[in-house]
Formats: structure tokens, sequence, C-alpha cells
């Protein structure tokens, strides 16, 4: 069974240098993988955000029904 990494994603932004592409190809598909991660990074972010938001909201409604 292979040992598995601290960080994948970190595997992933290395595996372009092991191609056979030019230097400048291999910028580019860093530079995308980074932008792709950071974008999924923001998603989960605000979705977490947009639950905290929602679960207090929630917490506030139970509680004024309660207070009646």
């Amino acid at each position: 069974m292979p040992a598995t990494h601290a960080s994948p994603h970190a595997d992933l932004l290395r595996r372009p240098a092991e191609l056979p592409i030019s230097a400048h190809e291999r910028l580019v598909a860093q530079s995308q993988a980074r932008l792709a991660f950071a974008v999924v990074d923001a998603a989960c972010d605000a979705f977490v955000d947009l639950r905290t938001l929602l679960a207090a909201w929630r917490r506030g409604l139970v509680a004024a029904r309660r207070a009646r």
C-alpha cells in the first residue's frame, strides 16, 4: 500500500516538472493549477461561512420561538 502524502495538492503542483514540456508550458500549467486550487479553496470557505451564517440565523429563530 503506498504511503499517503501530507499534501496531495502539492504533489499535483510538482507533477508538471516531470512532464516533457517546455519551461514556459510548465510555468503556465503550475500557474493554472494554483489558480484552480485558490478558486476551490475560496468556494469552500464561502460555503463554510454561509453554513455558519445560516446556523446562527436558525438559532435566532429557535430562541425567538422559545421566548414566546
